[in-house]
């Protein structure tokens, strides 16, 4: 259909497309209110070797971390598993962790980055992820055999005390069903006018179809 024809359909039928509009408009204002924004909060830890294991010639443990990299990309296979992050947002459905190495580092960093329905739940989830990260390097370490003297150790970088809010999502949803339901009612609107316009062209009858195409019929003579 053209776009003259639309705009023809829409002003003949004006009162299937407005109020279409009008509920579009209610259903995207709904979709504002019940979809809350999303919550994210991120933290940063890095690695450090023991002490016991530093050179007798220098106590500072950030000039010895190349070897540690390796073992940064275990601790996050191991923090960002699946069954760990279950058990960080279980109490808060709607949420996830994601724990994965610094792109912005070269050294062993370990970044993690929660998002979650409310800030509360992201302080908290964040929180609990930063001290799993702990518990797993400690744990690790102590299911070798690994003396504590001997031990890698955690330290946190960075730990937003604020979340960023992303509306993102929720302007996805909303304007998606704002949309879609102007468009149906477009549709409505259009489909209804091309069915009452067909409606009003009647066919010729039959009769007077063969009435213009024979002519009238002349009699024939019999002969005796």
């Amino acid at each position: 259909m053209s776009s003259a024809g639309i705009l023809r359909s829409l002003r003949s039928r004006w009162y299937v497309f407005l109020p279409g509009i009008v509920l579009a408009i209610a259903a995207a204002v709904g979709s504002w209110i019940i979809i809350p924004p999303d919550y994210e909060r991120s933290a940063t830890q890095l690695l450090l070797p023991a002490q016991d294991t530093l050179p007798e010639t220098t106590s500072n443990p950030y000039l010895f971390l190349g070897g540690l990299t390796s073992v940064a990309d275990v601790i996050v296979r191991a923090v960002g598993s699946e069954d760990i992050a279950r058990q960080i947002t279980e109490s808060h459905p709607g949420s996830e962790i994601t724990v994965s190495r610094d792109p912005l580092s070269s050294g062993p960093v370990v970044l993690i980055t929660v998002r979650a329905p409310s800030d509360h739940a992201a302080q908290e989830l964040i929180d609990a992820a930063v001290a799993e990260t702990s518990d797993v390097v400690t744990r690790l370490q102590r299911d070798q055999g690994i003396p504590a003297q001997d031990r890698i150790r955690v330290t946190t970088i960075t730990h937003d005390s604020e979340s960023t809010l992303l509306q993102r999502g929720r302007i996805t949803v909303v304007a998606g069903v704002g949309l879609g339901i102007a468009v149906l009612a477009l549709l409505l609107a259009a489909v209804l006018d091309a069915v009452q316009r067909t409606g009003r062209r009647k066919p010729p009858s039959v009769a007077a179809t063969s009435g213009a195409t024979e002519g009238p019929l002349e009699p024939r003579k019999l002969r005796a």
